[in-house]
């Protein structure tokens, strides 16, 4: 059940942070990166010990790191167009 609940609150994040400016092929791009993106952040959160905090807790910080990483991805993807 939380996992459900993180899954749909990040997605919810990200589908809001999406540019419209991306093409089709960008946002999958996009999509790629931040689904490996997933797993590789909460692999880290869990193993930094943050366990010690609430499961919201840890979803929101994989969250705002998931953030910082998909604008970084948004803006290389904007960029490598150019």
């Amino acid at each position: 059940m939380f996992l459900e609940e993180f899954y749909t609150s990040y997605y919810e994040h990200f589908l809001t942070a999406v540019p419209q400016e991306l093409t089709a092929e960008e946002h999958l791009i996009v999509i790629h990166y931040m689904t490996r993106g997933i797993f590789h952040a909460v692999f880290e959160v869990w193993l930094a010990d943050q366990c010690q905090e609430t499961p919201e807790k840890v979803a929101a910080d994989v969250i705002d790191l998931l953030m910082v990483s998909f604008k970084n991805i948004c803006e290389k993807t904007t960029n490598n167009r150019r």
